[in-house]
């Protein structure tokens, strides 16, 4: 067996591992490995190697797994050159590099299988360990490690973020992925233990384990975060958790900022990393606590390394922009395009990182752009002009670029169809690059822009997207998983939307439902009635279903639609149909039920509920401040919606929102009762039960011995809390008994409510139809009209009562009323578009363009 020299002892010698003894190095699930039973795990799966002691290019597909990581280890144990690979991703390897052996998982087991008896490789002494690009499949190049530079690597970041024996890691990343491989390597360097899972940081379960095994450090690229963020993930919820590392990608300052102050509240440092695979992982760390006053900053340089910014060949002062280069002993030997480069020793000692930086006074690195023809996106380094290649070999003329969010393709047309050549490039880009839809953008062009001199203009993509417009590039038609994971991630303003990604999963809510069920329909047919609960892939199909006359449409959207249109047309005296207002309500509760209540934590529900109040309350303040107060139909506690506690004992304009205040406060009640754990765990064992129950107490406030029954009394969050409850009791119903139940709660409970046997018919017969109807036929040409309708209800709803009067005319106030609202709702939708797109764009202006450094302390501290 070929051992390294002597001198220094790498924490994958079965010699190191065993000097640990009994404490824990490895958990998966029950198991617990112990560094000695590490040791003799590799030491015995070494010795069995195929080949004798002759080393060997064995190619690994990692996974977070006890055998995997034994296979690993005992492959560098025994002196052999590892290639590390993603599980079920390794054939574009093995075709270019013929490794001698593949460690990996067949049919459900882990295996070592030989390819040849005899090595048939050519191997440097030096080289360990080879990795692609930062998981990139756009560039054919392989990343040459020494063993020398892999130690010291995880030497270095385990000094940097004081890791020690005591810390407990949990796989979040990628073990192929050099910062995933750096998280091992730096806690076996110290005797700490890796919790092993391959569950997403927005999965309840990992969190569970989290706290049962008691995780010390949690690791994150940027698009971890985003997932963190949406999820509503339970940080606090680990008191064990005391670092969280990030690199894999720039993050932004100012979310940099919110986690490092989030991490102070709750006990954990935010410790910022700028890493590259060619320098083994990483080569910078801030120090601790730095990250809150310093968001922009990745720290400097670990160990031995040294940062210079050079322009050229000068190396440039502090403050000056230029090319970060990097010098240390974990920098790679060099590239390997061939199987013969495997033999070649150190060709490099310092590295261009091709990145823009600053070097601060105090030795600190500020990452200001990117110079290369590379892209990070992802945390996965796409070469661009490779990606051009690959799309050339298949007959397309493209031009490729992008940001660190999304890479942008311009494909020229050939006269066919634009939108179909659109989607065949972007299929195509997913598979070259690896890269999740939403993150790819697709244009057909006349031609390519180019510089007088011919060449292609590279900067001139992002303009031409400008020009051609985002939605219509980043949106393709279609049923397939990309098209509708695009789809989500427009309609749903979420662009870290995957094919595992669920409609509740993104935080949609009821006023996003509609459009984004109404679009579904459209493509794939017939809906199963979870489909929000189900992940994109199930929904997808390769071609839209067969579909027939009529719709399926969703019974709350139609009544929704038909409640607006009764509301509306009672108020202008064109027909008299009472009751829409409380049917709405019902609906509400249905859609708290199935977006809010179903949330996997308190928190999570905090959060959506919060999202949906804003929705509602944020139109209707800005209508009632800029209209309202204005005329004195409102008052100042309709702007804060509490007019049913402060407002007149008398019928009056200001109790015209009474429906908005009720379900606003009814839904923050909601929310607060489910904060309560004993409750919370009554719902999710008997979710009918508590739901029903709530129905039946709430529905006590219309007795005599609560003064609620007549107006303005009725019109009280408590009066109406009931009838939300109702509605939130259907969507948790399950099977014929239960609904039932419900049905008799409702007829017996209504009659006396309104005064009005008519009215009181109307909301019953719309309360029975969601407990019993899940889906209505629905003609298809109608379907756009009540999916415009349902989506502008609240906007119809607040602005009507301003010109339901305007005319002597009836049918004339009613088009006016519905107009208006359309109206209203269309401008607050399209101007929540552009304020989003100006964001994105301003920030990303001011990435591209940071601030200078305060050139003294009193400009530092202004």
């Amino acid at each position: 067996m070929i051992r390294p020299q002597t001198g220094w002892a790498p924490f994958w010698r079965s010699e190191t591992l065993s000097q640990r003894g009994d404490a824990p190095a490895l958990l998966a699930g029950g198991e617990q490995v112990s560094y000695a039973e590490l040791a003799r795990l590799v030491d015995a799966e070494a010795a069995a190697w195929p080949g004798g002691g002759e080393r060997r290019l064995v190619l690994v597909e990692l996974e977070a797994t006890v055998p995997s990581i034994v296979s690993y280890l005992a492959a560098l144990n025994a002196g052999h050159v590892v290639l590390l690979a993603a599980q079920g991703r390794a054939q574009h390897l093995i075709d270019a590099w013929s490794p001698d052996d593949l460690a990996s998982r067949r049919d459900g087991t882990w295996v070592v299988t030989s390819a040849v008896p005899d090595g048939r490789h050519d191997l440097h002494p030096d080289l360990a360990l080879l990795l692609s690009t930062s998981g990139s499949t756009g560039s054919p190049k392989l990343v040459r490690l020494s063993r020398e530079g892999v130690q010291a690597n995880a030497a270095d970041i385990a000094e940097a973020l004081g890791l020690g024996p005591a810390d407990r890691a949990v796989t979040t990343l990628p073990l192929h992925y050099c910062y995933g491989l750096s998280v091992l390597h730096s806690h076996l360097q110290v005797g700490a233990s890796i919790l092993l899972t391959d569950g997403s940081v927005v999965d309840p379960e990992l969190w569970e384990a989290m706290r049962a095994f008691g995780v010390t450090s949690l690791s994150g690229v940027p698009h971890t975060f985003d997932l963190l963020e949406s999820s509503g993930a339970p940080t606090a919820s680990v008191p064990s958790l005391r670092l969280v590392t990030q690199a894999g990608g720039r993050f932004d300052p100012a979310k940099a900022r919110a986690w490092a102050a989030r991490g102070r509240r709750e006990g954990w440092d935010l410790r910022l990393m700028y890493g590259q695979t060619e320098a083994t992982a990483r080569m910078a760390v801030s120090a601790p606590g730095r990250a809150l006053q310093e968001p922009a900053s990745v720290g400097s340089a670990i160990g031995a390394g040294r940062f210079t910014v050079r322009d050229g060949r000068s190396e440039l002062p502090a403050g000056r922009v230029g090319e970060l280069h990097y010098a240390g002993p974990n920098v790679m030997l060099g590239y390997a395009e061939a199987p013969d480069d495997l033999s070649r020793g150190r060709d490099i000692t310092e590295l261009a990182t091709g990145d823009l930086a600053r070097l601060r006074p105090d030795g600190t690195v500020e990452i200001v752009g990117r110079r290369s023809s590379f892209l990070k996106i992802n945390g996965v380094r796409v070469d661009v002009e490779r990606v051009e290649q690959l799309l050339a070999a298949d007959g397309l003329a493209a031009l490729v670029g992008g940001t660190d969010e999304r890479l942008l393709a311009l494909v020229v047309a050939d006269q066919g169809d634009d939108d179909a050549l659109a989607e065949r490039t972007r299929q195509m880009l997913v598979k070259a690059t690896g890269l999740p839809h939403h993150r790819l953008s697709v244009a057909a062009v006349p031609a390519l822009p180019r510089h007088a001199s011919g060449k292609p203009d590279r900067a001139a993509i992002g303009p031409a997207f400008d020009l051609i417009g985002a939605a219509a590039a980043d949106r393709p038609a279609g049923s397939s998983t990309a098209a509708l994971v695009a789809l989500y991630a427009e309609l749903l303003a979420r662009p870290d939307a995957t094919a595992d990604s669920t409609f509740v999963d993104l935080g949609g809510d009821s006023l996003s439902y509609v459009e984004l069920s109404i679009h579904l329909e459209e493509r794939l047919g017939a809906l199963p009635a979870d489909w929000p609960q189900r992940p994109i892939r199930e929904l997808s199909t390769d071609a839209p279903r067969r579909r027939s006359r009529f719709a399926r449409v969703d019974t709350t959207i139609v009544l929704r639609a038909l409640a607006i249109v009764a509301i509306v047309g009672s108020h202008t005296h064109v027909f008299r149909v009472l009751g829409g207002a409380h049917i709405l309500l019902g609906v509400a509760g249905y859609n708290f039920a199935r977006f809010a209540a179903s949330a996997p934590a308190a928190r999570e529900t905090w959060r959506r509920v919060w999202t949906t109040v804003a929705r509602i309350t944020v139109p209707t303040s800005v209508w009632v401040a800029a209209v309202g107060l204005a005329t004195g139909t409102y008052s100042v506690a309709n702007l804060v919606m509490l007019n049913w506690i402060f407002g007149s004992d008398r019928w009056s304009s200001t109790w015209r929102l009474w429906f908005i205040e009720a379900l606003v406060w009814n839904l923050l009640a909601f929310a607060a009762l489910l904060s309560v754990p004993a409750v919370r765990r009554l719902h999710a064992r008997a979710p009918f039960a508590l739901a029903a129950g709530v129905a039946l107490l709430g529905a006590t406030a219309r007795l005599d011995f609560v003064d609620l029954t007549s107006p303005p009394g009725r019109g009280t969050a408590p009066a109406v809390l009931w009838l939300i409850a109702i509605g939130w009791a259907a969507q948790v119903a399950s099977g014929r008994r239960q609904r039932l139940l419900l049905s008799v709660l409702i007829i017996a409970t209504l009659p006396g409510f309104m005064d009005n046997a008519v009215r009181e018919a109307t909301i019953g017969a719309g309360l029975l139809l969601i407990v019993w109807v899940r889906t209505l036929p629905v003609p298809r040409p109608l379907v756009p009209v009540l999916a415009v309708l349902a989506g502008a209800s609240l906007y119809v709803y607040v602005t009507h009562f301003e010109v339901y009067r305007s005319t002597d005319w009836a049918l004339v106030n009613f088009g006016l009323a519905l107009g208006i609202g359309l109206l209203a709702w269309s401008a607050a939708t399209r101007l929540t578009a552009r304020l989003g797109r100006r964001l994105h764009r301003d920030g990303s202006a001011a990435a591209a363009d940071p601030e200078p450094l305060p050139s003294t302390p009193q400009e530092a501290l202004r």
